[in-house]
C-alpha cells in the first residue's frame, strides 16, 4: 500500500503520527457524545421543570418552574447547536491536517456560566416570592 501512494504522488504519513490523528477523532466523537447527553438530559429536565405546576394542579407558586424550564430547554439545544459546530470545525482541520491549538474560553466553561445564570435567577425569583 505504501507503494501505491508513493506512486499516485501522495505523502507518506508516519504511522504513529495517523495514529494521533485518530485517537483525536476518536476524542472529538467522545466529546460531542457527551454533548448530546448533556444537552437531552437539560432538555428533559427543562420538560419536567415546564411541567411541573401542571402536575402539582395549576398552583400559582410553581408559576416560575415553567420559566426555569424553558430556559433549561434552550440551553440544552444552544449546547448541542455549538457543540455540532464545534466538532464540525475541529474534524474538518483535522482532514485538512491543519489542526492547531487554540486559545480562548472553552465551551463548556460558557455552559456552566449559562447554567449558574439560570441557577441564579430562580433562585432571586424564590426569594422575591418568599419575601412577596
Amino acid at each position: 500500500m505504501t507503494e501505491e501512494r508513493e506512486a499516485a504522488g501522495g505523502v507518506v504519513a508516519d504511522p504513529s503520527t495517523e495514529m494521533a490523528r485518530e485517537r483525536t477523532r476518536k476524542a472529538a466523537d467522545r466529546t460531542m457524545m457527551a454533548w448530546v447527553r448533556t444537552g437531552l438530559s437539560l432538555i428533559g429536565f427543562g420538560v419536567g421543570l415546564a411541567e411541573l405546576r401542571d402536575v402539582l394542579g395549576g398552583a400559582k407558586e410553581w408559576g416560575r418552574t415553567e420559566t426555569v424550564g424553558l430556559l433549561f430547554i434552550c440551553i440544552g439545544i444552544i449546547g448541542m447547536v455549538f457543540a455540532s459546530f464545534e466538532f464540525m470545525s475541529r474534524v474538518g482541520h483535522l482532514n485538512r491536517r491543519e489542526y492547531a491549538f487554540r486559545r480562548g474560553i472553552p465551551f463548556s466553561v460558557i455552559m456552566a456560566l449559562a447554567l449558574a445564570a439560570i441557577g441564579i435567577i430562580a433562585l432571586v425569583g424564590w426569594f422575591v416570592q418568599w419575601l412577596g
